[in-house]
Formats: C-alpha cells, sequence, structure tokens
C-alpha cells in the first residue's frame, strides 16, 4: 500500500497522522503487480459514479453461480483480450506489449485515440428466444425502488 496526496507518493513516516487538516486530503492505494485487488489492468472511463473495469486476481469468482461480489466496479474476464479491443486502431499496442505492460508491476495510462462508447445494463429479467420470462435474483435490490416509481408515476399520470 501507498500514501497518496495532491502532489503524489508521499512516505508514510513523514505524515503528522494526528493532524486532521494534513490526513483530510490524503488517500492509500494499492501498488500496481499481482496480488492487487483489482488484477493487473483497470479500464477506466469518464461517469459520475467512479465505475470502472478491472482485472482481478480472482479468476476463479468466474465460476460462481451468484457474482455479484463487487464493490461497485465490474470485474472483466478475459482483460487482455478487452485491452486488445480497445487498443486496436493502436498498432503499437500488441498483444505482447498488452501483457508485458500488464505485468511491468508499473502505473501506466493509455489513451484511446478515439471514444468508445460503454453501456453497462443491470438485468434482472429478460425474455428468451422462446418467449419465456426469467426472473433471476435482485442482488442490490433495485427492483423494488424501480416497481414504486413505476406505480407513483401511474397514479400521478394525467393520461
Amino acid at each position: 500500500m501507498e500514501v497518496v496526496g495532491t502532489s503524489g507518493v508521499i512516505d508514510p513516516q513523514e505524515v503528522d497522522w494526528t493532524d486532521e487538516s494534513v490526513t483530510r486530503g490524503l488517500r492509500f492505494r494499492q501498488r500496481p503487480g499481482p496480488d492487487n485487488a483489482l488484477g493487473l489492468v483497470k479500464f477506466i472511463f469518464p461517469n459520475h459514479f467512479d465505475i470502472y473495469l478491472h482485472d482481478t486476481p480472482g479468476d476463479r469468482l468466474f465460476f460462481k453461480e451468484h457474482r455479484a461480489l463487487s464493490h461497485g466496479c465490474v470485474r472483466v474476464e478475459n482483460p487482455v483480450a478487452l485491452a486488445e479491443y480497445v487498443l486496436r486502431d493502436q498498432p503499437q499496442w500488441t498483444k505482447a506489449k498488452i501483457s508485458a505492460a500488464m505485468q511491468s508491476r508499473r502505473e501506466q495510462g493509455v489513451t484511446l485515440k478515439q471514444k468508445l462508447p460503454v453501456h453497462i445494463g443491470y438485468w434482472t429479467a429478460w425474455v428468451a428466444p422462446d418467449g419465456s420470462v426469467t426472473f433471476p435474483d435482485d442482488p442490490y435490490k433495485l427492483d423494488q425502488a424501480q416497481i414504486q416509481r413505476f406505480h407513483q408515476t401511474r397514479e400521478t399520470a394525467t393520461w
């Protein structure tokens, strides 16, 4: 772990941990590497919720039936393939270079040449090709709030 201030990484031995005016602006982050909770790469995209896509050292989680184990961000099952896809218009980013960068234990930012739309959906019901409807669990308990909004809207609507 490392301590990060507005000017970058700070030696924790030089911080006055009793002074709230000093510690208020500090953040903690885990250094890059194979044991990092976010895995070897994260894909940051602009959004108001600080949600991003990231690798995971816990690949075993992809084999679980119930996978709502995140703290808000989205784990990527094949981050090298995703990196290849998003960097496809930058030929210098070969699969070998992507893998080497991910294994380097150094943070490195890469800016895309063109914007790439990101759509994240939370589906708790869907219709199969045969017409049947599937209603799986609602692990984040969002359906009830949507149902209430729906009923409130119907009650106040002036058709």
